[in-house]
């Protein structure tokens, strides 16, 4: 089968979005359910379901309990009976082929295999007699790769439009430096210090397990979808106090597929954007600064179109690539003092007691 260029239907991508959407919002009260369930949910039954995250959505606008109506459990219930299974074994039978145990294509890969009548009626054949037929699981999954990947590309570039933080043109009083068509935030109570707040407690968490997110990638995660970011910091927060065994590493690990998803889209854009960094000797230039400075970057469209000019015109940009990205380092700056500063009052006012849920630690060390 001829392995090409897969373009994304809008329709797809909208239920995509949708199911994730659902995940999200029943998330947020503990009520886990799982990507191929809310999209075999709303695949099969659209209205019900889109009706289902409006209403749930209005909810948590208004700050009243998430959960789902007795319509959708019933169906959600009828789900899990029946292609659980078949999904439990087809995750132990692809954590074996080589181009689908990467984590971050397994949960789109089994989205696409069990959505279909056909794709279900070869994961069948092949979780009966995983020996016999796991080339042609294989070839199958290595066929699907473009799709998943393209898909993948289009979930984030989607978050990202959808929750825009745009970067500040220049350092106060630099206007004569600024780049054309750049715009500051709005002045009033920085946005990125949540972000960033989600992201340093996020790195606390795991911190003793063998995922270790950099800065850049947690603040895009941040900024594209900061409610499914909450979400995975509460549960993982809960499971680590309270727990059964396997199940804070179990969310871990579901974290680490959307990191994985994260890297995989931008990583090499960063390699390439710190290899021209490092030609333009800034100050104030570690490991902290370095790593708000590239998340900056990286999670706004914005962002990521001016470093291609620089990319393109390496010479002419260089005087304005450097000035900006020294606004940047001293904006990166304020807001780790803002957090150091966050953290010590939240210490001050804590009652003693071991469980006060926070370690004494300086923010991203």
């Amino acid at each position: 089968m001829p392995e090409g260029p897969v373009s994304v239907d809008p329709q797809t991508l909208k239920d995509l979005l949708d199911a994730e959407q659902f995940c999200r919002l029943l998330g947020t009260a503990g009520q886990r359910v799982e990507f191929w369930e809310a999209y075999c949910l709303l695949k099969a039954d659209p209205d019900l379901m889109r009706d289902e995250i409006s209403r749930i959505a209005e909810q948590v606008r208004n700050f009243r309990p998430a959960e789902a109506g007795t319509p959708v459990l019933e169906k959600l219930r009828f789900v899990r009976s029946d292609m659980g299974p078949l999904v439990h074994h087809l995750r132990q039978l692809m954590a074996i082929l080589p181009d689908a145990a990467e984590s971050s294509r397994m949960d789109l890969t089994i989205v696409f295999i069990v959505a279909s009548a056909q794709g279900r009626e070869a994961a069948v054949r092949w979780v009966a007699d995983p020996v016999t037929y796991r080339d042609e699981a294989g070839l199958r999954v290595r066929v699907m790769s473009n799709l998943v990947n393209t898909y993948r590309r289009a979930l984030l570039e989607a978050h990202i439009v959808a929750s825009p933080v745009e970067l500040p043109a220049a350092a106060e009083g630099a206007g004569e430096e600024e780049e054309e068509g750049g715009e500051a935030l709005p002045k009033g109570p920085d946005p990125l210090v949540g972000a960033l707040r989600q992201a340093e407690r996020c790195q606390e968490l795991l911190q003793g397990t063998n995922i270790h997110p950099e800065t850049w990638e947690l603040l895009c995660l941040a900024v594209s979808d900061g409610p499914g970011m909450g979400a995975a910091v509460r549960e993982l927060r809960q499971l680590k106090k309270r727990g059964r065994p396997g199940e804070f590493a179990g969310a871990a690990y579901a974290f680490r597929q959307r990191i994985d998803t994260v890297r995989e889209q931008h990583g090499l854009w960063i390699d390439r954007l710190r290899q021209y960094i490092a030609g333009l000797n800034l100050t104030g230039w570690d490991g902290d600064v370095e790593g708000i400075v590239l998340g900056l970057l990286v999670a706004s469209p914005q962002g990521r179109a001016r470093v291609e000019r620089w990319f393109q015109k390496p010479r002419e940009y260089l005087r304005l690539s450097a000035s900006f990205l020294g606004s940047l380092v001293t904006r990166a700056i304020r807001l780790l003092n803002k957090l150091r500063q966050e953290r010590e009052e939240e210490e001050t006012e804590a009652p003693p007691g071991p469980d006060t849920g926070r370690e004494s630690k300086p923010a991203f060390d």
